[in-house]
């Protein structure tokens, strides 16, 4: 942007600079969803696999073992790659705001959570349902990837 602004334009009395304000809208708005979208759910999914594979909020085995028990979750599934655990969670103040998420212990060591500031699709779908079947519905196609058994 400055190399555009120390170039000058030849479109004296046009307007000629709008990409760039476009940009440092751009920049700042990933700055700001780094910032305070996906540094605090990084901060998130290191929780979980602390809890899990970590030892440092309980030992392993006894982790595994409360999510096998239910403890905490609202859904266990199986599925060709070895069973999930889920937690849902919803907040709606009968305005119309309604924030939605749903963290997943997936299999093969990974964590993964969606956050949602307003209802989901045209009826208000359920988070997690979406999630799930869509996880679930891909699992084949990623399988066939390369290193990926």
């Amino acid at each position: 942007m400055k190399s555009q602004i120390a170039a000058g334009t030849t479109r004296i009395g046009q307007y000629s600079y709008q990409n760039m304000n476009r940009d440092l809208i751009t920049i700042r708005a990933y700055a700001y969803v780094t910032s305070r979208v996906f540094a605090p759910a990084g901060e998130l999914l290191a929780v979980m696999a602390a809890f899990l594979r970590g030892g440092v909020i309980a030992g392993t085995a006894q982790a595994q073992s409360m999510l096998d028990d239910g403890f905490g979750i609202d859904w266990s599934e199986p599925t060709p790659l070895g069973r999930y655990y889920a937690k849902n969670g919803f907040w709606y103040d009968g305005a119309g705001q309604m924030e939605q998420g749903v963290a997943f212990f997936l299999p093969q060591d990974m964590e993964l959570v969606v956050l949602v500031n307003s209802p989901v699709g045209s009826t208000g779908e359920f988070l997690y349902t979406i999630v799930s079947e869509t996880f679930t519905a891909h699992i084949e196609e990623l399988s066939l990837l390369p290193g990926i058994s």
